[in-house]
């Protein structure tokens, strides 16, 4: 299993790692392969997207880009 086999690789090179998030939002497939690879590792699970209203994180995440590029604008500018 690619999961595992990447989280213990990374446990062993970074062994104070204790958790690891995921995106997962909607997905009981995702949410519960992380929480079972994490439970073997002896690893947290963060699901800090679980079950948020997929509009709402779109408009966040379109009002943070403008934000940033609004920024970067005026960084360039003269």
């Amino acid at each position: 299993e690619d999961l595992y086999n990447l989280l213990d690789s990374v446990t062993k090179e970074f062994p104070g790692v204790e958790a690891v998030a995921s995106g997962a939002i909607l997905s009981n497939y995702q949410r519960l392969r992380v929480e079972n690879v994490c439970s073997r590792l002896g690893l947290k699970s963060l699901s800090y997207l679980w079950q948020r209203n997929q509009q709402e994180l779109l408009d966040e995440m379109v009002i943070e880009f403008v934000y940033k590029m609004f920024l970067m604008c005026l960084y360039f500018l003269p």
